[in-house]
């Protein structure tokens, strides 16, 4: 598998070695990897939630948004409705990009409970994918126009998940995406503190969207 690959091919490059350690946070070369992997899944999953809570924004353009209130459906049911489904998705996805991780791993090691580092290094992505999904939802409740900024916040974590570390950026830019503060494996100490503190900011950020998006005017609805 790739993670019994990457261990040989690293150690080839000092220069690479150094910087994947950087970003997964560990020195033990297989967990370095396996975070930073789950890393990008988040990402990707993030930008796949994201897209699914902007269908309520192309909706909305579209005028059908404006019929379903027109016809008595609540507004904040219409936004539940997008946001649960963006929700469960990118839960899905992340949990599933973990368990590939997992079995590449148990198959590498030739260890079964290598499978759970794996399903862990997902786990543990899964509330800075949130605060992503909350942003845009966020975005989306606060005003139509604003809705494309939450592909910027995608933008960002993508560039800062990938070349941030290779490039050298400042911590304070880095400390802007919520993956920069995803436990690393092997999880230990302390490491729940950043999860419950991304998740309290999703909730946050989803309840004050739907509040917003219950109050500003859908077209005239």
């Amino acid at each position: 598998s790739i993670v019994g690959l990457f261990n040989p091919f690293a150690h080839s490059s000092p220069t690479f070695l150094q910087a994947i350690e950087r970003l997964g946070g560990t020195h033990v070369l297989e967990d370095a990897f396996t975070t930073t992997m789950a890393i990008f899944g988040g990402v990707a999953m993030a930008a796949w939630a994201v897209s699914l809570v902007l269908r309520l924004h192309t909706e909305e353009e579209a005028g059908r948004v404006q019929l379903l209130v027109g016809s008595g459906a609540p507004r904040v049911n219409v936004f539940d409705g997008y946001g649960a489904t963006a929700i469960a998705a990118g839960v899905a996805g992340t949990l599933l990009c973990g368990l590939g991780l997992g079995i590449g791993r148990a198959i590498a090691d030739h260890k079964a409970s290598s499978l759970l580092k794996g399903i862990a290094a997902g786990a543990v992505v899964e509330p800075a994918m949130l605060v992503l999904v909350a942003f845009a939802l966020l975005a989306v409740g606060l005003s139509e126009r604003s809705a494309a900024v939450a592909w910027g916040a995608i933008v960002w974590c993508a560039v800062v998940s990938v070349l941030g570390s290779f490039l050298g950026l400042p911590q304070f830019f880095l400390d802007l995406s919520p993956f920069t503060h995803v436990p690393a494996l092997p999880l230990h100490g302390t490491w729940w503190v950043p999860m419950i503190t991304l998740t309290f900011a999703a909730v946050v950020g989803v309840a004050l969207g739907r509040a917003a998006y219950g109050r500003r005017p859908i077209g005239g609805a």
